[in-house]
């Protein structure tokens, strides 16, 4: 199945800022859908920036604590 998502922001009333474009959904579980490809326009400067995912891993035993701030300084 093709699955494409996009989101535009754009402030009240003025110009389109950003397009952010979801797309290669893959099924994980028989439930979750999560896309591989990321991909962000900034309409005013013309960037481009992509995410491509390749082995998304879930339900990897992670706990919340994994996520605090001196967790994550350790991690680095």
């Amino acid at each position: 199945m093709q699955i494409t998502v996009i989101c535009q922001y754009q402030p009240y009333l003025r110009a389109l800022l950003k397009t952010l474009v979801l797309s290669d959904y893959h099924q994980y579980f028989d439930r979750y859908w999560r896309p591989h490809s990321l991909v962000m326009q900034n309409h005013q400067s013309g960037k481009v920036s992509s995410i491509v995912w390749s082995d998304m891993k879930l339900q990897v035993g992670l706990k919340d604590s994994d996520f605090t701030k001196n967790a994550l300084k350790r991690s680095k």
